[in-house]
């Protein structure tokens, strides 16, 4: 199945969006993105040290763990909102 022209504008929308709120610590880098008929690749920048999932299923976190994740959290939603930007899990 070929990627529909409004599936290609939605990934486009996504990437500008991410453009704009690039330089944030808390937010990956995006180093380039490819398309050919069927896909979209995203190239990002490595996060060493896993996914919030993989630490969250590490188990029990400390008190001061979760407010760093909080806190970091927070700081790169509140910078793409100051940027006009809706973050969307």
């Amino acid at each position: 199945m070929l990627l529909a022209e409004v599936s290609l504008g939605v990934a486009v929308q996504g990437l500008e969006a991410h453009c704009k709120v690039s330089g944030h610590p808390g937010i990956v880098k995006l180093i380039g993105a490819y398309t050919n008929d069927e896909s979209v690749y995203v190239l990002t920048e490595l996060c060493q040290g896993g996914t919030l999932s993989t630490v969250l299923k590490g188990g029990k976190l400390s008190d001061s763990g979760v407010a760093s994740i909080t806190t970091q959290a927070a700081s790169a939603i509140s910078h793409c909102h100051k940027l006009g930007q809706l973050h969307v899990c």
